[in-house]
């Protein structure tokens, strides 16, 4: 959740009157605008949030790389796109007018245990030994072994992915690569979001300078 608030600031050498009517006019002004605001920071708002998590090296790894691979997801790219579009369309922008702050707007992001994305069918897939939740491990699991007695071979034969099979292993087990592995508040998706925050202040000022 990001908030951003906004405050009035009257000159000072305004007579008294004339500056309180100058607020109510504003503050009503921006009430007539509110939706209008909040669409407007919304809609370029969910391009930047899906540039962002495109650009990250698991986004990548996942359509052919080594993430693919390990963790054996077939049709990678609709998969992940699936997730992407979940999380975007998420998004929610609220503008509240109030005395002070004279505007709140506050964004919501990603879910806290990430349900909306894990009940998505696109988040697992089934296979002959049972299903395999790949999406919970890569933003969960963190560096805990997840898989007992085998580990990832970059063997073809038998691979669903064409990229490794799982081979067994009584000593190792598998986990997901440390390059990759995230928790619930360090993952592939929040660490898409460092340095965001920027683009979305400007955002928020370019939409509220246009309105006002």
């Amino acid at each position: 959740m990001r908030v951003f608030n906004v405050s009035l600031e009257v000159d000072p050498a305004l007579e008294k009157g004339l500056a309180k009517y100058v607020t109510k006019q504003l503050k009503g002004h921006i009430k007539r605008q509110a939706i209008s605001i909040a669409s407007g920071i919304r809609e370029p708002l969910r391009q930047i949030v899906h540039d962002s998590i495109v650009s990250t090296p698991e986004y990548h790894s996942l359509l052919g790389g080594k993430l693919q691979g390990e963790l054996g997801v077939t049709s990678p790219h609709q998969r992940i796109e699936a997730v992407i579009a979940e999380w975007v369309n998420n998004i929610s922008v609220t503008v509240k007018v109030a005395s002070e702050p004279l505007l709140t707007i506050s964004i919501g992001f990603i879910q806290q245990e990430y349900e909306d994305v894990l009940s998505l069918i696109e988040a697992s897939y089934d296979y002959e030994g049972g299903t395999i939740p790949w999406l919970r491990w890569l933003l969960l699991e963190g560096d805990s072994r997840i898989v007992r007695d085998y580990q990832f071979s970059p063997m073809t034969r038998g691979s669903r992915t064409g990229l490794g099979i799982m081979v067994p292993s009584a000593r190792r087990g598998w986990k997901v690569p440390s390059e990759f592995s995230g928790t619930a508040t360090d993952n592939f998706v929040t660490r898409a979001f460092d340095g965001v925050d920027i683009k979305i202040e400007k955002l928020v000022q370019s939409v509220i300078t246009s309105k006002i």
